[in-house]
């Protein structure tokens, strides 16, 4: 684009052409533009040094902005304006030192940054996670005269997610609360969308008593609504849920998809499907709002029925939207298929892929898996291995949740060569195994009296894709041994698992561990592995798995029923389970011989979970 020659002082020309050019990304164009300006006799104001700057960084082409930029910086025609948009371009790219140098230049030129120079660099530290910064940045914007604004705290509140300091919160509502004037809703958004991420739902209250008290009358948008919905949703406040939805309304604030959306799942989060169910056909019977009522919604009502393995429901809920014509996608046909595995109704899959079908919604890799998932927990692990060829002729490839999902099956109806032979093709097609993999191997192995066979496929499976067992398989291997009668294995794995600084022994390995020595009479063992599960042996430094107490109280009953010795250990690990844990053994024996429950110590370590797999 060759701009048209400029009159003398036609500044407001060149600036249409370079800006016209820099939308083209004709870089020659505004360079032409600029010079021409300059042969005419035209004078280069700091606006059109504004432009042609930016110009080139629309052009990419930051070096000679820059080159442009020291001129004019140099001979005193930069303003603050061409400070701010290098500024920005400079933290655009993630030179944040180099953008701070330029903040200092500013104020040795005698140019006071602008806010909207604080608000660049406070948005590109928050972006960076720079907690120090952060703050820097605002007490240089304070000392420069311009007290933080709605804009300032919205920049904040992207800085409030989990694993953020705490005094996080404290500061962002200090300037919240010093904000003169009303605060708008976008901010109050913003606000508990940051209370939510750093999942302190106890300050959402705080927050809106907080900007009550400053506008009696504060507007909330229909979003807004929706942001503090999810967050008592969250905060398992169903009554305050509803308070907010009727507040809505009672101001006439009209429901959006997304509002609506909110309130349903946070009813279906904490259980309460079917005032879900209802709120949305109230939705759909008021003509203001029956357009909100989209398959997203209703999906999320028939995943509340699927949860609680509702099957007659969520049948109802697929025939009502078939009846409103809303269309299903093939996220809800795999919400359907995955309900039925969960309750055994695989029965009622066939209509439903027979619906897909006819609708033309193709099954996806979560569909396979639903199916798989759902024969494999019915009993019909060979229907399973059917799917996954049908599957395959489609294109789709197996992933290693799919993988896993079939050896649980074979694990479950004792099929061990197939379940080897299916490890093989799974790693042949270059799918790795995890240590889900591996429990289930060395439970289906053990349980088939193949102990060798499980130590061996740990071995190998751990050298050949460089991963090391965690606890779930340490546990497995464990119970192998013991289930094999072999108890001098079950310890052996026991001091290779205490022994790897990458696992963290759990309650859950100690009490199959201790209870299997006790089946076996092993009570010396017994005694070694209550020991190593309180870390007496150890000072009781570090992480203390325990046992679960009606395990301790067993191992106590058998300790006191033995020889002097056992009886003299006993005594012995009663006095040091109280020095060094505080634990009052015989009163949790006691609890546990009246209730037959698990005793919660206070401060006791969080028990691991053995889920092991994440399910689609």
């Amino acid at each position: 684009m060759k701009p048209q020659g400029q009159g003398r002082d036609d500044g407001h020309g060149a600036i249409s052409a370079i800006r016209a050019c820099a939308r083209a990304k004709d870089l020659q164009g505004a360079l032409d533009a600029f010079e021409n300006l300059r042969s005419n006799g035209g004078v280069a104001t700091p606006q059109v040094h504004n432009c042609f700057i930016e110009a080139r960084l629309q052009c990419n082409d930051l070096n000679g902005a820059l080159e442009h930029f020291r001129s004019i910086a140099a001979s005193g025609t930069a303003d603050v304006v061409t400070y701010n948009t290098v500024l920005k371009a400079l933290l655009h790219l993630g030179r944040t030192e180099d953008a701070q140098k330029l903040l200092r230049e500013m104020a040795t030129r005698g140019l006071p940054a602008s806010r909207v120079t604080f608000h660049e660099l406070l948005n590109a530290e928050v972006s960076a996670g720079n907690q120090r910064a952060i703050w820097k940045v605002v007490d240089e914007m304070k000392a420069a005269g311009h007290a933080a604004d709605a804009v300032t705290c919205s920049i904040l509140s992207k800085c409030l997610k989990e694993g953020a300091h705490p005094w996080n919160i404290e500061r962002v509502m200090g300037l919240v609360s010093e904000l003169g004037g009303p605060v708008d809703e976008v901010l109050l958004s913003s606000v508990v969308e940051g209370c939510i991420r750093m999942k302190r739902l106890d300050l959402v209250t705080k927050v809106m008593e907080q900007l009550k008290e400053q506008d009696g009358s504060l507007k909330l948008s229909a979003p807004c609504y929706g942001s503090l919905i999810k967050a008592c949703g969250q905060a398992g406040d169903v009554s305050r849920m509803w308070e907010l939805w009727r507040e809505m309304h009672q101001r006439e604030v009209e429901a959006t998809a997304i509002t609506l959306g909110c309130m349903v799942d946070a009813l279906v989060t904490n259980n309460h499907v079917k005032d879900a169910w209802k709120l949305l056909n109230e939705a759909y019977s008021n003509e203001k709002e029956k357009e909100l009522v989209n398959t997203v919604i209703y999906s999320t009502v028939l995943k509340g029925f699927a949860w609680t393995k509702d099957t007659k429901s969520l049948f109802k809920v697929f025939d009502e939207m078939s009846e409103r014509h809303i269309a299903c996608n093939v996220i809800t046909y795999n919400t359907m298929i995955d309900a039925c595995a969960r309750s055994g109704a695989m029965d009622r899959v066939a209509h439903l892929l027979g619906v897909m079908g006819k609708e033309g919604t193709m099954p996806d890799l979560v569909t396979y898996s639903s199916l798989i998932k759902g024969y494999a927990l019915a009993g019909d692990v060979r229907r399973g291995f059917q799917v996954l060829e049908e599957m395959k002729t489609t294109g789709l490839q197996p992933d290693e949740i799919m993988y896993n999902l079939l050896l649980d099956g074979c694990s479950k109806e004792g099929m061990v060569n197939e379940a080897l032979k299916l490890l093989q093709t799974m790693q042949s097609t270059g799918i790795k195994p995890s240590n889900h993999t591996l429990s289930i191997l060395v439970k289906l192995l053990g349980r088939a009296r193949r102990l060798e066979e499980a130590f061996k496929v740990v071995e190998d499976l751990t050298t050949r894709h460089g991963f090391k067992p965690n606890i779930q398989v340490y546990t497995t291997l464990i119970q192998a041994c013991l289930n094999n009668r072999k108890l001098d294995r079950a310890m052996q794995v026991h001091d290779r698992m205490a022994g790897d600084s990458a696992c963290r022994p759990d309650e859950k390995a100690y009490s199959v561990l201790v209870r299997g020595c006790l089946q076996a009479n092993g009570v010396d063992e017994a005694l070694r592995a209550l020991r190593a599960a309180y870390r007496l042996d150890k000072s009781g430094k570090g992480w203390v798995p325990g046992v679960e107490v009606e395990v301790l109280a067993d191992a106590m009953a058998r300790l006191r029923a033995g020889s002097v010795a056992h009886r003299e250990a006993a005594a012995l690990l009663v006095s040091e389970l109280k020095s060094q844990h505080g634990l009052e053994v015989e009163t949790m024996v006691a609890g546990a011989t009246r209730s037959g429950k698990s005793y919660a110590r206070a401060g006791a370590p969080a028990r691991r979970s053995h889920d092991g797999q994440r399910t689609r």
